[in-house]
């Protein structure tokens, strides 16, 4: 997103809207960063795509894991250049990782 920040400090990494507000928090564990997503806003998604339409299990994964209803709002608000789903809004088959979060959480 234009101006945001990415703050690298005490092992964490902080992204910042111009207004100050945090968007998303990211944990370091090892040599990786694990997201934590700290404002659920559709706004924190906006991305450009000018690919042809993708399945609804792609976008999911490309917007960090998004659900259908996040997905939809971002498609109504207009908030995403070319975000277009080939088929339903629905996931084909269960995501591994959000099962993996959900027993982890």
């Amino acid at each position: 997103m234009k101006g945001t920040a990415v703050i690298f400090k005490n092992g964490k990494a902080i992204v910042e809207l111009v207004d100050g507000s945090k968007v998303l928090l990211a944990v370091k564990s090892g040599s990786i960063y694990i997201v934590k997503i700290v404002q659920l806003s559709p706004e924190a998604f906006i991305v450009q795509s000018n690919r042809k339409p993708t399945s609804f299990n792609t976008w999911h994964r490309h917007l960090a894991h998004a659900g259908a209803d996040t997905v939809r709002e971002m498609i109504s608000k207009q908030l995403v250049d070319g975000l277009h789903i080939d088929g339903d809004l629905s996931m084909r088959s269960q995501c591994e990782d959000c099962i993996y979060e959900k027993h982890i959480s």
